[in-house]
């Protein structure tokens, strides 16, 4: 049973899990897009046969794997909090891609 945010603050378990995927979706986005444009700065510099100095594409990449890497503790607190929910008969976890 999927419990609407309008109703997380009566559940026995806090912080919900849904909580969790509200907090982490931007960091989530940052991550794609810096993956993004690192790797289009990349393809843009191999293509003008490296006009560009190096920092420029390792800037963003290097971004991207510090979010990944701040992104890490956060999925197994999430993780750990869906289950919690599912053995209690609820999730707080959107469904329907969301």
């Amino acid at each position: 049973m999927f419990v609407p945010k309008d109703r997380w603050d009566a559940l026995p378990m806090q912080p919900p899990s849904g909580r969790w995927l509200a907090r982490m979706r931007p960091l989530i986005l940052a991550m794609i897009g810096c993956i993004a444009v690192g790797a289009a700065v990349g393809l843009a510099d191999s293509f003008l046969h490296y006009a560009f100095p190096a920092w420029i594409e390792i800037v963003p990449l290097g971004a991207g794997l510090l979010l990944a890497l701040a992104l890490i503790p956060m999925s197994v607190l999430a993780i750990r909090s869906y289950y919690r929910e599912r053995k209690l008969g609820y999730t707080t976890w959107p469904t329907g891609g969301r």
